[in-house]
Order: structure tokens, then C-alpha cells, then sequence
């Protein structure tokens, strides 16, 4: 035990030397493929510190033990995760630097080893405390990655929800809502916000949705549809649904879905006719 102590503090005193270590093992790997990166969201001096942060952490969990460290590792590991994010560094490249410190920290455990005869059973025990943690840094690290993923997505989602419920306005009071694709929850719930909060800034009296290019209606499609009209209504917007190809009108039937108490046109040419738009004539 006092001997994986001595490493452990070993690792400490040499740990700016053991960063200098793994990149000497990365950009002999690399060799003529090495990316050269100029570090934008922090200092190369602050980069190297990091380093040699993450290494003292190795060497203090084989003095305290695994467990008095394996908070600041995950921790690490999650800054230098969001680091990399940020520099635009892929995931790929980013993890490679992890191996490459567990290769340079074990090149000491291995020199060591040689010069204190360490008995094999001590270096299994040096295992069983590093490999963790390190495993778990390489954890939290591809964490940020997946998060930062997750948050592109969320907001492609959300920019294409916007551009699918494009409210357009045809006169100072009246627009016009077309709606494309399928009808789930999530998006009838953005379909009634995007409504209401449009008709609410363009002063409008009355709105037009436009369901021929919906593929699929259903009960839930025709009660989040209802529930936009009623909430509309509320604000003083009157609505006209068209576009109801026959195969949709057939399911709704088929569904018992009721549209006689909502004003409903063929197509969009009725609709128009019907609140006064005169079709110009050559």
C-alpha cells in the first residue's frame, strides 16, 4: 500500500511532465496528420493546467483512494468535455487525448514498477483504481457531446416547428394558415400558440387553415384542431377550415368526427370567396 502511495505522489510531482508526455505520444501517432488547433475559449497555459489537473487527480486517487476523487474527475471530465465542445473539436479526436493520458500515466507506473519491485499484485490494485476513473472521465466527457447534440436538435425542432406554422397575412385582417405533414401533439400545441399569439399581434378578425396538404386526420388531429377555433373565437377571430380532400372527410365520418358546427370550404378559392375576396378578371 505504501507503494502505490509513493506512485500516486509520483504522479503528482510530475504531472506538468506527464502532459508533456501524452502529447509527444499523440503527435507520434499522428504524425503528418496532426491537426494543428489554435485554442479560442481559453489560454494555452490554462489548456496545459487543465492537463496537469486531470493527472494530479490520477495520482491523488492512488494516495486518498478512488473514491476521494471520483466527483472531481466526473467534474473534470465535464468541463473538459464542454471545452472541446466549444473549440468544435470532434468527439473522435477529443477522446484519443484521454487514451494518450492513460498510456503516459501508465508509462510511469510501468518505470515505477521496474525501479521498486513492485510485487504484480500491487499493480493489479493500481489498475483497479485508475482504469475506473478514467473510464468515467471519458463518460462524462462524451456526456457534453450528447448534450450539446441534444441542443442542437431541440433548437432544429423548434426552427422547423416555426417554419411549418407560417401564419401569412393576406389583408390587414385577415391570414392565412397552411399546414403541411403530420399532426401530433407536439405540434398541435405549437400550432395553438403560434396561432393565437400571430392573430393576437396582427389585429386579425379572421383566420384561414388550410388542411390540404395534412395527410392523416384522426380524432386527435380534428380535437387539437377544434381547440384552436374555440380558443380563436375567444379572441374575436372568426375561422374557416379548408381544404378537406374527400379521402379525409370520408375518415372523418368513419371516425365520427363532427365538423357541422365549423365553417369548412372545399378549397381555398370558396373561402376567399366567401368573406368578399373578388377573383380579378383579365
Amino acid at each position: 500500500m505504501t507503494q502505490i502511495k509513493g506512485l500516486g505522489e509520483a504522479i503528482i510531482e510530475k504531472r506538468y511532465e506527464l502532459s508533456k508526455i501524452s502529447a509527444r505520444l499523440r503527435e507520434s501517432e499522428e504524425g503528418s496528420q496532426k491537426q494543428d488547433r489554435q485554442l479560442r475559449t481559453i489560454s494555452e497555459e490554462e489548456g496545459k493546467e487543465l492537463q496537469a489537473q486531470f493527472i494530479s487527480l490520477l495520482g491523488q486517487a492512488l494516495v486518498d483512494g478512488k473514491d476521494s476523487v471520483f466527483d472531481d474527475v466526473t467534474e473534470w471530465g465535464r468541463k473538459a468535455g464542454q471545452i472541446a465542445v466549444n473549440e468544435g473539436i470532434p468527439l473522435e479526436e477529443s477522446l484519443n487525448g484521454i487514451r494518450h493520458f492513460r498510456r503516459a500515466v501508465w508509462k510511469v507506473v510501468e518505470e515505477e514498477v521496474g525501479t521498486q519491485n513492485v510485487p504484480s499484485s500491487e499493480v493489479v490494485r493500481i489498475g483497479y483504481v485508475l482504469d475506473p476513473l478514467l473510464d468515467r472521465c471519458v463518460y462524462a466527457y462524451s456526456l457534453a457531446y450528447v448534450e450539446s447534440h441534444k441542443e442542437q436538435l431541440d433548437n432544429a425542432q423548434q426552427a422547423f416547428q416555426e417554419l411549418s406554422v407560417p401564419v401569412v397575412p393576406l389583408t390587414d385582417d385577415v391570414a392565412v394558415l397552411p399546414l403541411i405533414g403530420d399532426i401530433d401533439t407536439y405540434r398541435a400545441h405549437f400550432i395553438m400558440e403560434k396561432a393565437l399569439k400571430r392573430s393576437t399581434e396582427l389585429k386579425l378578425s379572421r383566420l384561414l387553415i388550410d388542411l390540404s396538404g395534412v395527410l392523416v386526420i384522426d380524432t386527435m388531429v380534428a380535437q387539437s384542431l377544434f381547440e384552436v377555433i374555440q380558443a380563436l373565437e375567444l379572441l374575436g377571430v372568426k375561422t374557416i377550415l379548408t381544404g378537406i380532400r374527400p379521402e379525409l372527410a370520408q375518415t372523418a365520418i368513419q371516425l365520427g368526427i363532427d365538423f357541422t358546427n365549423i365553417n369548412t370550404t372545399a378549397t381555398m378559392k370558396q373561402a376567399l370567396q366567401n368573406i368578399g375576396f373578388v377573383t380579378a378578371k383579365n
